[in-house]
């Protein structure tokens, strides 16, 4: 390691050698993990909480639980998505195939159709463009948006798992150390 104008540089070859390094199965499993917890909470919107705390008003950010979900899940796909194309190229109907494609047209279909109602909102000739009652209109929709995409990120997380089983990441490492 050299110190050079207060930085340290360390060999990337030595970098998180030895017991630190993850294998990739861990790394996936670890994010699985990850969606599972974050799956588990409450599916709430975030924003922001005032609270009193020593007779001073304190604004607390709460994060949003539906969008650390769908993120979570979408993280788990990327290294997975090699392993998903050779499901949906085969010829036959397996579950995992129609599981991924069933929720790929079901996302596209929602955005597309959250996209014509915004617009539709918002070129509505009724109300002005940033009139308040527009405005808590597309909040309703975006909330029920966030919803309808966390259900959706909640199937392709079955097929996700479907995929991990296949292909026998839940086996114990001793059994698939020859794998």
């Amino acid at each position: 390691m050299a110190e050079e104008g207060g930085f340290e540089f360390e060999d990337s070859e030595s970098y998180k050698k030895g017991e630190d390094k993850l294998s990739v199965r861990q790394i996936i499993l670890k994010q699985l993990q990850k969606c599972m917890t974050e799956g588990s909470k409450e599916m709430t919107r975030g924003g922001t909480v005032k609270k009193i705390m020593d007779g001073r008003l304190i604004e607390e950010s709460i994060p949003n639980q539906r969008e650390l979900f769908i993120n979570s899940v979408e993280m788990l796909k990327i290294p997975l998505l090699k392993r998903f194309q050779s499901y949906i190229s085969k010829k036959d109907d397996n579950e995992i195939k129609k599981l991924f494609e069933s929720t790929e047209s079901k996302l596209k279909e929602l955005k597309e159709e959250h996209s014509k109602i915004r617009k539709d909102i918002i070129y509505s000739k009724n109300k002005p463009a940033h009139s308040e009652a527009v405005n808590n209109k597309l909040g309703l929709i975006y909330n029920e948006f966030e919803i309808e995409k966390v259900e959706i990120y909640k199937q392709l997380l079955i097929a996700i798992t479907y995929l991990l089983d296949e292909e026998h990441y839940f086996e114990e490492e001793s059994a698939t150390a020859g794998v």
